[in-house]
């Protein structure tokens, strides 16, 4: 039997204009064996300094978190108690930034529809890095190998790919909802594996995968520990061993900290989601 423990923080963010986005039908997934999976918030707060978040992700360096700001156009820089540090201006190419990822001393951003590439920050100047394998991407991370993750808004596609473009892997995820956009997607070690959440604007659940560096495991879903009407970005933070999560209560966007326990089955492939490897 496999044991996890993760400690999440989550983080507020609001989305507005995904929703009418369409999404591709994923297969319906039967008889998959699901984790025990606990999630228990440890406390929120109110993000002040963004208008409409979307992506975050933390640095690996600093006390910092990253969101990005769709409306403004602006990356809204925090400290882990919610208190704004600095802002940073989008390039002009990049109309509709959603997802984030930060490398060792650069930040990604990539842009929903508007614009095809993926821009790099470093040193205090953007400059288009390569295409984007994602014609409609959201959520984005990168995990200890420099690889980077991405998920798919309009059709649940999860991308792996190198930090020059070059496509590694892609799954259509079939256990998500095709009703709404998927927004999320962070991938975290654990107990010498990695382990990867995917969300979305409307899911009530997170959905987890194991990353054993060949294989894509569905690991089983959990609903989200605070109650939202929206949910957006999701980044893991290596410097607490924590993930924040965006998300919007009511009329108002939050980071919300929270803890993880996964305790189930071995993950057999007899408890495999059906998972399409496209790649």
């Amino acid at each position: 039997m496999k044991i996890f423990f993760i400690v999440l923080f989550i983080t507020g963010m609001a989305f507005t204009s995904y929703a009418d986005e369409g999404l591709s039908a994923a297969e319906p997934q039967h008889g998959y064996s699901t984790d025990d999976i606990i999630l228990t918030s440890l406390g929120t707060w109110v993000v002040v300094g963004a208008k409409t978040p979307r992506g975050i992700d933390c640095s690996d360096s600093v006390s910092e978190i990253y969101i990005t700001d769709y409306s403004t156009d602006m990356i809204a820089v925090f400290d882990y108690t919610g208190t704004l540090v600095d802002q940073i201006a989008c390039p002009g190419e990049v109309p509709d930034v959603a997802g984030i990822c930060q490398g060792p001393d650069f930040l990604l951003i990539n842009d929903f529809g508007s614009d095809t590439d993926i821009y790099r920050y470093q040193s205090g100047t953007w400059t288009p890095d390569f295409t984007n394998p994602a014609s409609a991407p959201t959520g984005m991370d990168m995990d200890a190998t420099g690889a980077i993750w991405e998920i798919e808004a309009s059709t649940n596609t999860l991308y792996r790919f190198d930090a020059s473009g070059t496509l590694l892997n892609q799954w259509i995820l079939s256990e998500p909802p095709a009703s709404a956009s998927a927004m999320a997607c962070t991938i975290f070690p654990i107990n010498g594996t990695n382990v990867v959440l995917i969300g979305g604007m409307t899911w009530s659940d997170f959905y987890f995968y194991e990353w054993d560096g060949t294989d894509l495991t569905f690991i089983g879903t959990h609903v989200t520990p605070q109650s939202s009407n929206k949910s957006y970005g999701a980044a893991w933070c290596s410097q607490r061993d924590t993930i924040f999560w965006v998300y919007k209560g009511g009329g108002t966007f939050y980071v919300c900290e929270f803890q993880c326990f996964i305790t189930g089955v071995a993950l057999e492939r007899t408890t495999w989601g059906a998972i399409k490897a496209a790649i």
